[in-house]
C-alpha cells in the first residue's frame, strides 16, 4: 500500500472533492479512482461526475496536491491519470516520504 495514513474526504462542490490524512511513501506508487473501483483510495460514493461532451474523464479532470507538513527533501510526486475505468495514479520519485499531503480531485 502506498498511502499512509487514513483518507479524509470533503465534497467542496459537486465536481470537487478534498483529500486530507494520506502521505506517500518513499517511491511508492498508489491509486485514487471514483467508488466502487477497487482502486486504493475511492472516492466518496456521493462524488458522481458526469461527462458533457466528447472528453474522457481523465481529460476532464485536473489533480492538484499541496504539502500540509514540513519536510526535509521536497517530495516529487509524478501524477498520471487514466480511463477504463478511471484512475489517478500518483507516484513519489523522492527519496523521503512526502508528508501530509492536501489533494483536489476536480471535474471540468
Amino acid at each position: 500500500m502506498a498511502f499512509t495514513g487514513a483518507a479524509v474526504f470533503e465534497n467542496v462542490t459537486n465536481g470537487l472533492v478534498r483529500i486530507t490524512g494520506l502521505s506517500i511513501g518513499i517511491g511508492a506508487a498508489g491509486a485514487i479512482g471514483l467508488a466502487g473501483s477497487g482502486a486504493e483510495v475511492e472516492l466518496p460514493a456521493a462524488f458522481q461526475p458526469t461527462n458533457y461532451g466528447d472528453v474522457t474523464q481523465a481529460e476532464s479532470c485536473e489533480v492538484s496536491v499541496h504539502l500540509v507538513t514540513a519536510v526535509a527533501v521536497a517530495p516529487a510526486v509524478q501524477i498520471v491519470k487514466t480511463d477504463a475505468p478511471f484512475n489517478v495514479a500518483m507516484t513519489n520519485g523522492a527519496a523521503a516520504a512526502t508528508g501530509g499531503l492536501e489533494i483536489y480531485v476536480r471535474f471540468h
